[in-house]
């Protein structure tokens, strides 16, 4: 099933998918919702940047064979 943009702004609303105050309307699209890579919380390269030590470059390349965890501004909610 393709939730449209109205079904997924009700579920968004509702708290059904992600925690309140995570998600932007901005980010919702016609058939899906664009998550919006966090500045911390991430392993880039071996050096990993916890809460509140933000990455500060302004684009993240993962070079080939190289791994990186990331994680979004959006906080997933599982009921």
């Amino acid at each position: 099933m393709v939730l449209g943009r109205d079904a997924i702004h009700s579920r968004l609303v509702a708290g059904d998918v992600f925690r309140w105050n995570t998600w932007k309307c901005e980010c919702l699209k016609e058939a899906s919702y664009a998550l919006r890579l966090a500045d911390d919380e991430l392993l880039l390269d071996g050096k990993f940047y916890d809460r509140g030590n933000h990455f500060k470059d302004g684009y993240i390349v993962i070079d080939p064979g190289k791994i990186a965890m990331l994680s979004t501004k959006e906080e997933l909610g599982i009921l």
